[in-house]
Order: C-alpha cells, then structure tokens, then sequence
C-alpha cells in the first residue's frame, strides 16, 4: 500500500511540476512583453527545458531502431547514432512549440487559461499512466514512445471540444470584424501588438495578423458547419502542443527525479 501511495504521490508531483514548466515562463512571458523585449528570456528557458525533455528519448528510439537494423560489425554504427536527428527534431519542437505558445499566452482569457491548466493536469497523469501500462507490454524505449504519444493523442483530442467550447462561450471579439473587409481585420488585429514596437513584435506579427484573418472569416460565415471547422482547426492545434509540451515536461520531470535518486 505504501509503495503505491509513493508512486501515486509522484505521478501527482511530476504532473503538477510540468505544469509549472510550462505555465510560469509564459505568465512571465505575458507580464514582460507590453514592457520589453527581454520577455523573451522566459521563452528561451521554456525552450531549453522542451529541448533537454525531448531529446533524450528521440535519441534512444533512433538508437534502438539503428541497433535492430544495422550488424554488430557494422563500420557505420559509429558514425550513425541517430543523434543528430535527435538533436534537430528537439530543437525545432521547441522553438515551434514556444512561439505558438507564446502567442496563444498573449490573448489567454481565464476561461482558456483553466481549460489549458486541466488538459495539462490530465495530460500528465495520462502519461504516468500509460507509461506504468505500457512498461508490462513493450521495452523501452518503446513503453515511453507509446504513453507519449496515447497521452497526446487521445486526452489531447478528448480536451478539443471543452477548449472550442470556451474559447467560442467565453471569448470576445471585436464587433466590428463584421463589418469590415479583410485587409481592414488584418490591421485590427496587428493593433493588439505593444505600440512600442520592437523585433518580438515584428516575428509575432504574422500569427496575430493569423488570427485576424481566421475570425473575420468564421463571423463572415457565421454558425455554419464550415466556420465550426475552421475554428476548431486551430482550437485542435494548441490543444495538442500543450499535451506534447506537458508530456516532454513530465519526461523531463522524471529524469530529473531519477539522477537524484542515483
């Protein structure tokens, strides 16, 4: 009883660690950029821990893989790790995963901060739980390579309708998007950067001038099954990067926990 209410407690705790991972560089991320472009600096540390989360698991699959197909005599073992590739993927999840992020933490309304706060929470106690199932099917690091993607696919799935529910209930929009053509709803979005302008401003921009354009065409629409889909489309995309971000942040969590524990 008591080692199941050890492993209990730190699944909890790795959960609850990766949400703090994620959610406190983009507050700070949020607080800081009407203010400077250093408000960068949290972005960058959010990269570096999805980075040093997701690196050590592609390189033991690309090992693993390469281990299986190549001959223990083989003279390219050394040269084929895998890596590079490794190394390359994580890099630009990061990144990617960072500024998409950083733009949805700008426009965030409490409602859409609580949902992304209980994706993140399930996410992570999914993974836990996938992950201990899987350890008695597969080897690793395969067990991992599946909890990682069942806990991203399926509750981040599960939790795109409750996101487009709240975003599409609670969110407002300006009025005159309705009534305005299109390059009009482009400059009304681009309106919501700092006026301080700066270089953040100007890589952020396209995606806001994004948005603009993807809510002046589902009000054009209006309550068509068309505009539904269009939302939902994007709803979809950051429902599932913070369930991968949050699933490489509790992997994270985990090694951490284990070179302390050595």
């Amino acid at each position: 009883m008591v080692l199941k209410e050890v492993a209990v407690f730190r699944m909890v705790f790795h959960t609850c660690l990766a949400t703090s991972f994620l959610v406190v560089p983009l507050v700070v991320w949020r607080w800081l950029f009407g203010i400077t472009d250093w408000a960068v600096v949290p972005l960058i540390v959010l990269m570096a821990l999805l980075f040093f989360g997701f690196m050590p698991i592609g390189a033991a699959v690309y090992k693993a893989r390469l281990r299986a197909a190549l001959r223990s005599d083989a003279t390219i073992a050394k040269i084929l790790t895998g890596r590079l590739k490794a190394y390359v993927e994580s890099a630009v999840f990061a990144v990617v995963a960072a500024v998409l992020l950083s733009w949805q933490a700008l426009t965030i309304t409490t409602g859409e901060l609580g949902a992304v706060v209980a994706l993140s929470l399930a996410v992570g106690l999914g993974f836990s739980f996938f992950q201990f199932w899987a350890s008695s099917q597969f080897q690793e690091p395969f067990a991992t390579v599946f909890a990682f993607s069942s806990a991203t696919w399926i509750i981040g799935g599960m939790f795109v309708p409750l996101v487009a529910w709240v975003n599409w209930s609670y969110v407002s929009y300006p009025a005159e998007l309705r009534d305005i053509d299109l390059p009009q709803a482009v400059l009304l979005g681009l309106q919501e950067l700092p006026r301080r302008g700066g270089w953040v401003s100007e890589v952020l921009s396209p995606l806001f001038a994004y948005d603009a354009i993807k809510l002046w065409i589902v009000l054009q629409l209006g309550a068509s099954r068309l505009a539904t889909i269009i939302f939902s489309i994007d709803t979809a995309l950051v429902s599932f990067i913070v369930a991968r971000c949050i699933v490489t942040l509790t992997l994270l969590s985990q090694i951490y926990d284990v070179e302390i524990e050595n």
